[in-house]
């Protein structure tokens, strides 16, 4: 009795060990529960089917149909796509249009003068003569200082017309323009909407300029200056504020690409855009890219049979 009282208190301590119960292998008819909450119906179980092994050939096969349905779609979605030429813009813009309208206007005068003003001045000019005239009781001179004034008035019409005017004041007149069109508030000359405006006008004088004058190297790299600054001009707008961004490239006759795609003023962008008209160069394609181009072509030609014949596609 004395030693089971001492022994008591470490038999408390000891926890008895039982054997973990087997799990039961019921029927297929039953219900089993393996290492999850849900029970499963064995009849359910359906094996798995083995995985087919493609062969290369077949590989190859899946891998250019793949190909061709996606150059397939994107055919689809790109052929109503306009070109727009990165450097002159859509060929019938309104801003363009009213620009040349405005330069060809009669009352435009060059060397800044306004067509009222000289018609002031000389209206004065020939009132003060005629009072002259009247003061010394000259009546007969009425009619020679009415016709001396006309003549003035013609002279000065023809010395100040644009159309006998050099290059820059047209250029200067158009750049006034640009700048009433875009500015954001009197006076504004420094926004990007502006100065792109600038740019622009300054682009169609110098390629009007390069169409007659087809050897002017210099003025072809200014043009090409010219063109990359305006890129950067509008790729700061469209980071800054994207609403005046577009709202400015559609005013100009451009599009998005025009700003953010590749160009470069070469040879080919010229053939492309037959900017000499038919003085224009071939392109210079070498031998690699003309292999490239037609491998290309044969493949965008395969892939729009495929998606017609297989994806349903209006190419």
């Amino acid at each position: 009795m004395f030693k089971n009282s001492l022994l008591k208190p470490f038999t408390q301590l000891v926890v008895p060990i039982v054997s973990r119960p087997t799990p039961l292998v019921s029927t297929a008819s039953s219900n089993i529960r393996l290492f999850h909450n849900s029970t499963i119906n064995s009849n359910q179980i359906v094996k798995q089917q083995p995985i087919k092994l493609l062969s290369r050939s077949e590989k190859r096969l899946r891998s250019i149909l793949r190909v061709r349905g996606h150059l397939a779609k994107k055919i689809a979605n790109t052929k109503d796509v306009e070109f727009v030429d990165p450097v002159l813009g859509k060929p019938n813009t309104s801003f363009i249009q009213r620009l040349d309208a405005y330069i060809k206007t009669p009352t435009n005068m060059s060397f800044g003068h306004e067509f009222e003003e000289t018609q002031k001045l000389i209206y004065g000019a020939e009132q003060a003569a005629l009072k002259r005239a009247k003061e010394r009781n000259e009546d007969w001179m009425y009619q020679t200082i009415i016709e001396e004034g006309k003549r003035q008035k013609e002279a000065v019409k023809r010395i100040f017309d644009l159309k006998n005017a050099n290059n820059d004041a047209s250029k200067k007149l158009a750049v006034k323009f640009a700048k009433t069109e875009f500015e954001r508030f009197e006076g504004d000359s420094g926004s990007s909407e502006v100065q792109a405006a600038i740019s622009t006008v300054k682009i169609h004088f110098l390629a009007k300029h390069l169409k007659e004058n087809k050897q002017d190297l210099s003025n072809t790299r200014k043009l090409s200056e010219l063109v990359h600054s305006r890129r950067k001009i509008l790729g700061y707008l469209k980071e800054k504020d994207p609403k005046r961004y577009f709202f400015t490239i559609e005013k100009l006759g451009l599009d998005d690409s025009c700003v953010t795609g590749e160009f470069t003023l070469s040879r080919n962008y010229f053939a492309n855009v037959g900017f000499f008209g038919s003085a224009t160069l071939p392109a210079r394609i070498p031998r690699r890219e003309r292999n490239k181009r037609k491998a290309i072509a044969q493949e965008e030609k395969m892939a729009r049979r495929y998606g017609a014949t297989h994806l349903g596609l209006d190419i």
